[in-house]
């Protein structure tokens, strides 16, 4: 209740659904993704609910698109509790041998950058206000190998390191940091 979320990846699957829940439990939500009619078709529904919400077209592996998304955050709702790291990609699915560079380069930009990127832009103003909370959606994949799916495996592995490394910094803060490893979830 009151407080202000942004969800990453907020315009299908487990974000959307992030999204809805925090409204119903009182949030305001922040929905950033890089497809304007899926960050839409939510926002509509939330507000359609009598839920706050707002949604900011967002390249989270663009440092620029985050430093836009956190200022229209600050501007639309004067803060920020809780950042959802959640835009993710399958990425390819070959052997090494055949996994394309720009293909991993792509995949750990969005996977793992992305979450960086919005972490560093958040973390100044969680720090001010010595709480907050940081959650990433990880995968199974990042506790566990997967053949043919390297770029995906190696940006979900990453994302449990970082996760340790902000809660390692912001504790001190008052601010948490979890992972969250689903296993494959049902697509739209």
């Amino acid at each position: 209740e009151g407080k202000v979320a942004i969800v990453t990846g907020g315009g299908g699957g487990i974000g959307r659904v992030i999204a809805l829940r925090f409204t119903r439990e009182g949030a305001a939500v922040v929905l950033a993704g890089p497809t304007e009619g899926k960050i839409k078709a939510v926002e509509k529904k939330i507000l359609e609910n009598g839920g706050r919400v707002i949604a900011v077209l967002t390249d989270v592996a663009d440092e620029a698109n985050v430093e836009r998304l956190v200022a229209a955050t600050l501007s639309e709702f004067s803060k920020i509790d809780i950042l959802v790291n959640n835009a993710g990609i399958a990425g390819p699915t070959a052997l090494v041998p055949n996994v394309r560079l720009t293909d991993w380069e792509r995949t750990l930009a969005i996977n793992l950058t992305g979450a960086f990127l919005c972490a560093k832009h958040v973390f100044p103003h969680l720090i001010e206000r010595r709480s907050g909370c940081i959650i990433n959606i990880t995968s199974i994949a990042g506790l566990q190998a997967y053949a043919y799916r390297s770029p995906y495996c190696a940006s979900k592995w990453g994302m449990i390191g970082l996760t340790q490394t902000f809660a390692e910094e912001g504790g001190r803060y008052g601010i948490t940091a979890n992972a969250i490893a689903p296993g494959p979830v049902r697509g739209p």
